[in-house]
């Protein structure tokens, strides 16, 4: 496979199966909400929070009025439905990463080409690096005082073969134990 032929998880085909049925789930949750909302509203009898509280305040007495049951199962249905949201959006996610974990392995061999690249500039650099340092080490032996900026990124270190002593090198260790590198 080449970089060229791979297809947006978008566009995956198991991906987008799994979405979109986690977005039919997400709408019928809503749908239900707005069932729930409407019979909250105009079921007959039915007195508010606030009016219950109120009520309650006053007489002292609390008077809990029975949900219908239409409204029970409206509730009942939204609770599957949070489950069944949940598991979508999972089986969405693991659609996602399975595609990206096969996606990966057919393209191994092009990223380490593209890491051994690396890893081949770093050993260039590395070596300039400390043509500069010795240069200006030599000048300084003949008692030059060197008024040249820095050529080097100490940071970087002057060896690949010690990771404690710079960043390139941590990072030629850590990509050969990936396994991305010789």
């Amino acid at each position: 496979m080449d970089l060229a032929n791979v297809v947006p998880v978008s566009e995956e085909s198991r991906c987008k199966k799994a979405r979109d049925k986690m977005v039919e789930l997400q709408l019928e949750g809503t749908a239900i909400d707005r069932k729930i909302a409407e019979q909250s509203v105009s079921s007959p009898g039915t007195q508010t929070l606030d009016a219950q509280a109120r009520a309650y305040m006053e007489t002292g007495k609390l008077s809990l009025e029975p949900r219908p049951a239409d409204l029970e199962g409206l509730y009942a249905r939204r609770r599957v439905n949070t489950r069944a949201v949940k598991m979508a959006r999972d089986d969405f996610e693991s659609a996602c990463e399975a595609y990206s974990r096969e996606a990966c392995a057919q393209l191994e061999r092009p990223y380490r080409q593209h890491a051994q690249r690396i890893a081949d500039a770093l050993a260039i650099l590395m070596d300039s690096a400390c043509a500069e340092r010795d240069f200006r080490g030599a000048l300084e032996a003949k008692g030059i005082r060197v008024s040249f900026a820095p050529a080097a990124f100490p940071y970087l270190g002057f060896s690949l073969d010690d990771p404690d002593k710079g960043f390139a090198a941590r990072w030629v260790k850590d990509a050969r134990q990936a396994g991305l590198i010789r």
